[in-house]
C-alpha cells in the first residue's frame, strides 16, 4: 500500500496521481508539495461522491503512517488504487525536493 517518493514524483501530474495532504491545516499551510491538496471534509465528500472508485490516490502525511488510516478509509468505500507516500512529507522533502524545509510537531 506504499508507495516511494521518487514513484510519486514520476507519476505525479494532471492525468497520473493525485495527492492527497491528510495533515492539519497549519502544516499543510506552512509547508506542502506543490500540486497536492489538503484534504478536508468538503474535499473528502466530493472526492467520495465524485470520484471513479478507480482513481489513482496517494495519501501524504508528516513521516508516512498516519495516511495508512486515510487509505483505509478510502478502501471501505470501494477505491481501489490509492496508496501512501512512504515517510511522508519528510521523505519528499528529503528525497525528491530538498527546498520543502523539514520540521518537527510538539
Amino acid at each position: 500500500m506504499m508507495i516511494s517518493p521518487s514513484e510519486v514524483e514520476r507519476l505525479f501530474g494532471p492525468d497520473g496521481v493525485e495527492l492527497l495532504d491528510i495533515r492539519t491545516r497549519e502544516e499543510y499551510e506552512a509547508v506542502h508539495i506543490e500540486g497536492a491538496q489538503f484534504l478536508d471534509h468538503s474535499l473528502m465528500q466530493q472526492i467520495l461522491a465524485n470520484k471513479p472508485k478507480e482513481s489513482f490516490l496517494v495519501f501524504v502525511d508528516h513521516k508516512g503512517t498516519r495516511s495508512l488510516d486515510a487509505a483505509a478509509y478510502f478502501a471501505g468505500h470501494g477505491f481501489t488504487n490509492i496508496k501512501c507516500l512512504r515517510g511522508g512529507i519528510d521523505a519528499w522533502s528529503v528525497q525528491v525536493d530538498p527546498r520543502l524545509p523539514r520540521y518537527t510537531v510538539e
